[in-house]
């Protein structure tokens, strides 16, 4: 997600410093793409919502692991389960 910071700064530099795309995307660890995507387009912020989160492999186990997790809050810290120790109680059940 780019933040409008990060998007001014490649707009300041493409205007402003006359600089090129592909020295903008070095300069600031961006891809050449999004550059273009950035000098081009008049959006202030960009962002990807996802429509539904899916968890195809975990999905039958997530009530089992909500117990577990909410087990481990009364305990103190030493008597918590690791994410480890949660893997194997997870696959000795099924």
């Amino acid at each position: 997600m780019l933040v409008v910071d990060t998007i001014a700064r490649v707009r300041r530099d493409h205007e402003v410093h006359k600089k090129g795309i592909k020295e903008i995307a070095r300069d600031r660890g961006l891809s050449r793409n999004t550059v273009r995507k950035i000098v081009r387009g008049e959006k202030t912020a960009f962002r990807y919502d996802r429509s539904r989160q899916a968890h195809p492999k975990l999905g039958p186990w997530t009530a089992a692991l909500d117990e577990m997790l909410e087990a481990n809050e009364g305990r103190r810290r030493r008597e918590r389960l690791t994410v480890a120790r949660m893997a194997a109680l997870l696959r000795d059940r099924g």
